[in-house]
C-alpha cells in the first residue's frame, strides 16, 4: 500500500496543473465500461468490488456524477445472462463464471442478476441513454471504421461485440463534449472510464491522430482516475490505495486465458492417455478450487502444468471435498438433532400446559358441580319443610317459599325428564363443564381441541 501511496504522490510532483485544477469534478460525468459495472455488481470478486465502490464515493464525495451509457448496460445484461447458462458447464469459463462459482451463486442467481441490472446499478450509478445519430450532431461524429482499425492494432477481442459497445461508448463521448477539447480531466464534462490500458491508448491515439485531440482523452483508466480523485481529498479516502492493490493483487491471482486454455488442453490429454478419470477431468474443468491449487502450484506458468502437477492438485483437492462432504454431514446430522430436540422440548412444553389446564378446569367444574348439587338440595329439603311445617300466611319471606317451590317444580320435571338427581350431576356435569372450559382455554391459545 505504501508504493501506491508513493507512487499516486509521485503523481503530484509530475503533474504540472495540479495545483491550478479544480478541487471537484462538479463539470464532468464519469461513464463506466461494462467489467466496470461488473466489479460494481461484485461480479469480478469482493476486492475488486471493494476498490470500485470506494472509487465512487470518492469521485461522488468531489461532486462527480458517476454515469454510465444505456448500451453499456444491454452489454452487460448479455454477458451475465450468457455466462449463466455455462456456469454448470464444464466449458464454462471466464471471470464471471469462475467468480460466481467461487462465490456458491448458480444459473438462477445470475439470471436474476440480469434481470434486475438496471435496479442493482443506479443505486449508486446514473443510466444514460446512448447519444442517437442526429443531423445536428453529425459533425461530432467519429470514424467508426478507422477507430475500429486502431483498436484492432491494440486489442485482441475475443467477441467482436465487444468491440462494438467500445466504438458505440467512445463516439457517445465525442457526441456529448460536442467538440470539446479539454486541458483538465476537470473541464472535459465527459469520461470514459476503463479498466483496459491498451483501450485507453487505443482511444488516446485516435484522438491524437484524427480528431487533433490532444489534451484529455475521450478514455482514461479505473487507476489514473482514482489517483487524480485521491490527490484531491487523500484523507477522504485513506483505504483507497490499499483497497487498489488488493484488487490488482486479486485479478493478478486470476488465471490467464492462455494458461486456461493450456490446463483444458492437458486435461484432455491426460484423460485420453488414462491418466485421469471422468471425474477428474470434470474436476479440472469446472471446479474452481482445483483451478486455484493449479494457480498456485504452477504461479500460472504453463511450464509448470505437468501430469505430476495437475495429480497432485486432483488428489488434494478430492481430499478436501471427501472431508469437506463428511464434515457436511456431520453438520446436517448434528442440526437435525438439534431440531428433533428443540420440536420434543416444545411438544413437552406444550404437554405440560395442556396438563395443567385440564387438571385446573377438572378442579372449577368438580367444584361448580358440588355447589350446584348443594343448591339443588337445599332446594328439595326447603320445598319438603315447607310441606311438612305449616307457615303463616303473613310469613315475612313467603316469596322464597314461593320461588323455592317454583324451582322444586321445574327439577322435578327436568328430572323426570333428564334424570337429574344430585348424583347424577355430580357425575355429568364435571366432565361437560370441564370440556367447555378447557375449550375456550385451547381456543385463547391457538391449540387444537381434541
Amino acid at each position: 500500500m505504501t508504493v501506491v501511496q508513493g507512487h499516486m504522490l509521485a503523481n503530484a510532483l509530475l503533474c504540472p496543473d495540479l495545483k491550478s485544477s479544480k478541487k471537484t469534478y462538479d463539470e464532468v460525468t464519469f461513464f463506466f465500461d461494462m467489467p466496470l459495472l461488473l466489479q460494481f455488481l461484485g461480479l469480478e470478486g469482493p476486492a475488486e468490488k471493494a476498490a470500485i465502490d470506494e472509487l465512487i464515493n470518492l469521485v461522488q464525495a468531489l461532486e462527480g456524477k458517476v454515469a454510465c451509457f444505456s448500451h453499456t448496460v444491454e452489454e452487460l445484461k448479455s454477458s451475465v445472462s450468457k455466462s449463466a447458462e455455462f456456469i454448470d458447464s464444464p466449458k464454462g469459463k471466464g471471470t464471471i463464471v469462475e467468480e460466481a462459482r467461487r462465490a456458491g451463486k448458480d444459473k438462477a442467481d445470475l439470471i436474476l442478476i440480469a434481470k434486475q441490472a438496471e435496479k442493482l446499478i443506479e443505486d449508486k450509478i446514473s443510466i444514460i441513454p446512448t447519444p442517437p445519430y442526429k443531423e445536428k450532431t453529425k459533425q461530432f461524429e467519429i470514424g467508426e471504421e478507422i477507430f475500429e482499425g486502431v483498436l484492432q492494432n491494440e486489442i485482441n477481442y475475443h467477441n467482436p461485440k465487444a468491440r462494438d459497445y467500445d466504438i458505440k461508448s467512445v463516439r457517445s463521448i465525442y457526441i456529448l463534449r460536442s467538440g470539446l477539447h479539454p486541458f483538465s480531466i476537470e473541464k472535459s464534462k465527459a469520461v470514459l472510464v476503463t479498466g483496459n490500458s491498451s483501450f485507453s491508448k487505443a482511444a488516446f491515439e485516435y484522438g491524437k491522430k484524427y480528431e487533433q485531440s490532444q489534451e484529455v482523452s475521450t478514455v482514461i483508466t479505473d487507476f489514473s482516475l482514482a489517483n487524480t480523485a485521491w490527490l484531491k481529498a487523500p484523507q477522504g479516502a485513506p483505504s483507497l490505495p490499499r483497497k487498489e492493490v488488493l484488487a490488482f493483487a486479486y485479478a493478478a491471482l486470476r488465471p490467464s486465458d492462455d494458461f486456461w486454455t493450456a490446463v483444458l488442453n492437458k486435461a484432455e490429454q491426460m484423460q485420453v492417455d488414462g491418466k485421469i478419470s471422468a471425474r477428474d477431468h470434470q474436476l479440472l474443468r469446472s471446479d474452481y478450487q482445483v483451478q486455484d491449487e493449479l494457480m498456485k502450484l504452477t504461479l500460472g506458468d504453463d511450464v509448470a502444468l505437468t501430469d505430476e502437477s495437475v495429480t497432485k492438485t486432483i488428489n488434494r483437492v478430492s481430499d478436501e471435498i471427501k472431508a469437506e462432504e463428511i464434515e457436511k454431514r456431520l453438520s446436517v446430522q448434528s442440526e437435525l438433532d438439534h431440531v428433533r430436540s428443540d420440536l420434543t422440548y416444545a411438544t413437552e412444553k406444550i404437554d405440560s400446559i395442556k396438563t395443567k389446564i385440564y387438571w385446573d378446569a377438572d378442579k372449577v367444574s368438580k367444584r361448580e358441580a358440588k355447589l350446584l348439587s348443594i343448591l339443588v338440595l337445599f332446594i328439595q329439603v326447603l320445598v319438603a319443610f315447607v310441606g311438612v311445617l305449616k307457615i303463616s300466611q303473613n310469613f315475612t319471606y313467603g316469596w322464597i317459599l314461593i320461588v323455592a317451590s317454583a324451582a322444586s317444580g321445574v327439577l322435578r320435571i327436568l328430572g323426570t325428564r333428564y334424570d337429574l338427581k344430585i348424583t347424577r350431576i355430580l357425575i355429568n356435569y364435571p366432565s361437560w363443564r370441564r370440556d367447555k372450559i378447557v375449550l375456550k382455554k385451547y381456543k385463547s391459545l391457538g391449540f387444537d381441541f381434541e
